[in-house]
């Protein structure tokens, strides 16, 4: 079995134990019903805070654009 050559103080511990209190995240749903991330645009409407902010067809166009020239 293996043994720590040196103790391990305090603030280490801490420091590595400090993501077990992360909790998941809550996904919100916007007023389409579409689920996205908290103070994110909706990746479907492309709106946030009820504002258009995201082009959606020009980013779908463009996704498709970019896998046909990496293909």
């Amino acid at each position: 079995m293996a043994h720590p050559k040196t103790k391990t103080s305090k603030p280490r511990q801490r420091t590595r134990r400090s993501h077990h209190a992360l909790k998941p995240v809550k996904v919100l749903v916007d007023q389409d019903g579409n689920p996205h991330l908290p103070h994110h645009a909706s990746p479907v409407s492309g709106k946030y805070k009820g504002k258009q902010v995201v082009d959606v067809e020009k980013r779908t166009t463009r996704r498709i654009r970019r896998v046909k020239k990496a293909s």
